[in-house]
């Protein structure tokens, strides 16, 4: 459906794709299937239009969503008790417990992103919570940190933070 979205916001724009001049795409971290289905449909229309592509990492938005004093942590959902967590410009893939919360220290953090709610149980006094996805209409604010736009649509990849994982079971033994 992404494409038929894009076709419909551009037809109420009433802009055509020669009219671009850079696509911005998320980079992630997020769902595996979804980081590679924009990237795949920033990289479609950036290389035939000869235009740059601007990736954005999930941290940079989320962090200038949420206007606090305290320090944030970015917490996106990897399922079950899982995470991808930014602090201190790196990111970390981790088990949600109470032992993370205290390797994180004593002071009040401010959780942010759409993991931060299984945080809840784990909180420290001070601590808060807003849990919400990175949003496209905080992008613009964090294009300081974004390095020079790059033409060539190879050189921009999804952040991966975890190997693909299938967990289905064979319908049928061989």
């Amino acid at each position: 459906m992404l494409h038929i979205f894009i076709h419909e916001a551009m037809r109420e724009l009433q802009i055509q794709p020669k009219d671009l001049t850079a696509i911005a795409v998320g980079l992630g971290p997020g769902s595996y299937t979804g980081l590679r289905i924009g990237m795949a449909a920033a990289k479609g229309f950036a290389h035939p239009l000869k235009i740059p592509i601007i990736g954005f990492d999930a941290a940079a938005i989320l962090r200038v969503s949420v206007d606090s004093d305290l320090e944030k942590v970015i917490v996106i959902d990897a399922r079950r008790m899982d995470a991808f967590v930014h602090r201190n410009n790196v990111w970390s893939f981790q088990t949600l417990t109470s032992d993370f919360r205290e390797s994180l220290g004593v002071n009040p953090i401010h959780f942010i992103g759409d993991g931060a709610e299984k945080m809840r149980e784990f909180l420290k006094s001070g601590d808060t919570i807003s849990n919400r996805y990175p949003s496209s209409k905080f992008m613009f604010h964090t294009l300081k940190e974004i390095p020079a736009f790059d033409i060539n649509v190879l050189n921009i990849e999804p952040l991966y933070l975890k190997e693909f994982e299938v967990h289905t079971t064979p319908k049928n033994k061989l």
